[in-house]
């Protein structure tokens, strides 16, 4: 096994920029924006934007409105376009920053943050990366059931992966193999490598997924007994056997992945809306 890097003072940001996430919800895109900007500066921390050729524009404007806030800014733009949609699209962004960051001889632990994300309180990356810190495992991030459907339509758990918005160490090239593969492959990049990650990964609950969750507001849980901060799954998990995404936002949360509206975003950043968190 190779030597795991894990003497650091600061963490790598990595953004991954496309169009189509302001396609999806130029509304959603901006706040994401917001957020990132509205709980800096960073400035123990380094960012890095990625983008294709043709985004390189709306990459450009990301960087302006990050850099400030970091120590360091840098964009990379890949070569060339690469495969689009899902998972192709994301497969290639994950896979061509490794390698970027295998030729730049990167020394820094970086966090894949796409832009569906939303960062929930003040000094987010710098809790983190203390936490990170403490860990026993090179990959940090939020261990999630790995699941296929069956012919009558029931969703049933084989295995474990780790949500692709994570921790990744330096040297991530190093201890695994197969993200060499993953921008020809037809399986989401998390769920390919979880047979090697899942073992070098520590699971923490300082990540939230909300998969495709929007309307966040302040509503009464009945289960709570209390009002919390919530919002709602898409509809698009009918299938049997699934739960939900929809789950109240905690205290200990200090990055959320999947909110497709914004709408999570502008209600964090409401002072007000704090004391509303499990």
């Amino acid at each position: 096994m190779s030597k795991i890097y894990r003497v650091i003072t600061f963490m790598l940001l990595v953004v991954p920029i496309s169009k189509s996430d302001l396609s999806n919800s130029a509304v959603a895109f901006n706040m994401f924006i917001k957020s990132v900007c509205y709980f800096g500066p960073y400035k123990e921390h380094e960012l890095l934007v990625v983008c294709r050729p043709s985004d390189k524009t709306l990459g450009e404007n990301v960087l302006t409105a990050f850099s400030r806030l970091f120590k360091t800014s840098n964009l990379f733009v890949f070569e060339d376009e690469g495969p689009s949609g899902w998972p192709e699209g994301p497969n290639s962004y994950w896979k061509r920053t490794i390698e970027y960051l295998k030729e730049k001889n990167n020394k820094l632990p970086w966090f894949w943050m796409e832009a569906d994300c939303t960062p929930l309180k003040s000094k987010w990356l710098d809790l983190l990366e203390k936490e990170y810190k403490k860990s026993k495992q090179p990959c940090f991030g939020l261990i999630m059931d790995t699941t296929t459907t069956t012919m009558n339509g029931y969703r049933v758990t084989i295995a474990k992966h780790l949500q692709g918005t994570a921790v990744y160490p330096a040297n991530f090239h190093e201890i695994t193999t197969i993200w060499e593969y993953t921008d020809v492959l037809k399986t989401a990049f998390d769920v390919i490598t979880q047979w090697e990650v899942i073992p070098q990964t520590e699971n923490t609950d300082l990540i939230i997924q909300g998969f495709q969750t929007k309307n966040y507001r302040i509503k009464f849980n009945n289960d709570l007994n209390k009002e919390v901060l919530q919002g709602e799954d898409v509809g698009k998990l009918t299938v049997q056997g699934v739960e939900g995404y929809n789950y109240p936002i905690t205290k200990r949360g200090l990055v959320h992945h999947g909110c497709k509206d914004g709408t999570l975003a502008q209600a964090i950043m409401d002072n007000n809306n704090q004391k509303y968190l499990i």
